[in-house]
């Protein structure tokens, strides 16, 4: 069992608890994924997390991808395989999209602004060649939906484009 830090618990409750963007409450198992997510011994964690159909993944990641909104350099990447299953009713980009305060961008490049300066961008895999746009850019934190959709070389990218000034940022403010 993992053991927390008094810093994981900071974390936890200044990017999550105290975050003004996650307006929405968090079930128990989501809450202890989003405090997982918060111990980064090294600076870059990996969780993974599955179940049936309306068991709450994306509201964690939804929550998951705000975590760090309020820091200007911020960027996420949202994956899923399909557009539609990307955007669609029920998906990450759906529940941030209207939040108050974030500015959704739909045409061309998917992403949600925040006034801080940080970026959520959404991209789908259903061409593997797409895999190209990503690799110009670098994310701090990267969440997939339904990782079992992708194929193992676009899941090893990932691993590259993973930065650690938002996780560096956050330990020097608190």
């Amino acid at each position: 069992m993992t053991k927390f830090s008094s810093w994981d618990y900071s974390n936890y409750y200044h990017t999550i608890i105290e975050n003004p963007y996650i307006d929405f409450e968090l079930y128990d198992k989501q809450e202890l994924g989003a405090l997982t997510s918060c111990h980064k011994q090294d600076g870059i964690n990996e969780m993974l997390t599955g179940g049936a159909g309306g068991g709450g993944k994306t509201k964690l990641l939804s929550a998951l991808a705000l975590q760090f909104i309020e820091f200007s350099q911020y960027r996420c990447l949202v994956t899923r395989k399909k557009y539609r299953e990307l955007v669609g009713t029920g998906s990450v980009f759906d529940m941030l999209k209207n939040i108050d305060g974030l500015k959704p961008r739909e045409s061309g490049l998917i992403r949600i602004l925040a006034p801080s300066g940080a970026e959520i961008h959404f991209k789908a895999f259903d061409n593997e060649t797409h895999k190209q746009d990503v690799k110009v850019e670098s994310y701090h934190t990267i969440l997939n939906d339904e990782a079992s959709e992708l194929n193992e070389s676009t899941l090893r990218l990932y691993e590259s484009k993973i930065g650690r000034a938002v996780q560096q940022e956050c330990r020097d403010r608190s």
